[in-house]
């Protein structure tokens, strides 16, 4: 038996083989951080349910969730002007589980940002107001609501 030495450029199937096992590597890191995000959601199952619910409604949502299946065009000229916002981040984008995330931020539609920001704001009350002067807060399982 004898060995010969061939250098990784010469050697094609090794050079191909070992940018492979990086690139599913990269693959698989990016699907476990995916499901971690959306199995460690701060939110109940059934918001979370409504969330995906909104998110296909959402005719913005819906048309990014294509571009970024399909893969994003190589200039904003051939970007619909209704997701130029989402342009500037559009690496981080990922859909999992019906959910458009930034990260590891959900992407809230529409319809549903009134209500969220409300529940943030009613959160701060509780942190800058004292206890005597707040409304008092019952945890209905999506959220706060005032009583």
């Amino acid at each position: 038996m004898s060995v010969t030495y061939i250098k990784g450029k010469d050697n094609i199937i090794t050079d191909y083989l070992s940018r492979v096992l990086v690139t599913l590597d990269s693959i698989k890191l990016l699907i476990l951080q995916v499901h971690y995000t959306t199995a460690t959601l701060n939110c109940t199952p059934d918001r979370v349910q409504q969330l995906c619910e909104s998110t296909q409604k959402d005719d913005t949502l819906t048309l990014l969730k294509e571009i970024i299946i399909q893969g994003w065009p190589a200039s904003t000229k051939e970007l619909p002007p209704e997701l130029y916002p989402y342009w500037t981040f559009c690496e981080s984008i990922t859909v999992a589980d019906g959910l458009l995330l930034k990260g590891n931020r959900i992407i809230i539609p529409e319809c549903e940002r009134k209500q969220i920001l409300d529940q943030i704001y009613h959160g701060h009350l509780l942190e800058f107001k004292n206890a005597s002067s707040t409304p008092s807060l019952l945890s209905t399982g999506q959220g706060f609501m005032l009583s």
